[in-house]
């Protein structure tokens, strides 16, 4: 609701973790695509966010990174959060069409909301403590089959038949958030984010952020 009222870039982005067939990708495919519309919505991987012509950064809602972590190395993994940290740390973005050398850069404002889709046990750095303020978690542990007496093309059709209402409840129903909610994770920090977050990072910086804090327990 915040997003498409205001139109605004954000400053975090979304890490969806779960079982395969959770329903992570029907949220995207689906009902993001119904408020964006299937152009404004790019999958994208390394490759796509540090080339240089990369005029769809202008022209974009949301940024879909599906089974992120799978297959990474860990200097891929650093690479794709460092590409993260450039789009959610500025409302700007440098843009080079293509026909133009690199002093064509056009400095231009973005409205991108990036979402990641991963599993549970695949491990994806997040370069902690420096990124943990970054990510918005939403844990996924049950297939979408298991909470429902629909198969999953059943139940598909019949959020797509929902989202017109859906829509116009959000409209009308749903108070506005604070800014402060949408800019920060803060309030999003349960037990699941942290547990997230341990299983993340490895066990030599989980060393070195405990010596920094003099944590002993730790």
């Amino acid at each position: 609701r915040h997003k498409h009222l205001t139109y605004d870039y954000s400053p975090i982005y979304i890490v969806f973790a779960g079982v395969s067939g959770a329903g992570k990708g029907v949220f995207v495919n689906t009902i993001l695509k119904y408020f964006a519309g299937i152009e404004r919505i790019q999958d994208i991987d390394l490759d796509k966010l540090q080339n240089n012509f990369n005029a769809w950064k202008a022209a974009t809602d949301y940024a879909h990174l599906d089974e992120a972590g799978e297959g990474f190395t860990r200097r891929e993994a650093a690479l794709i959060v460092a590409e993260l940290k450039k789009l959610t740390g500025s409302p700007t973005v440098s843009i080079t069409f293509k026909g133009k050398d690199v002093s064509g850069k056009d400095n231009v404002r973005h409205y991108i909301t990036p979402i990641l889709n991963t599993n549970l046990d695949v491990k994806v750095i997040t370069d902690l403590p420096k990124n943990d303020r970054r990510f918005v978690f939403v844990k996924c542990p049950n297939k979408m089959a298991a909470v429902s007496d629909n198969n999953d093309a059943q139940m598909v059709e019949a959020i797509r038949e929902e989202l017109p209402h859906f829509a116009y409840y959000l409209a009308t129903q749903i108070k506005q958030i604070d800014m402060k909610q949408y800019v920060s994770n803060e309030s999003q920090k349960d037990d699941d984010y942290y547990d997230f977050m341990r299983a993340t990072v490895d066990p030599m910086h989980q060393l070195v952020e405990a010596v920094e804090e003099c944590n002993i327990e730790k």
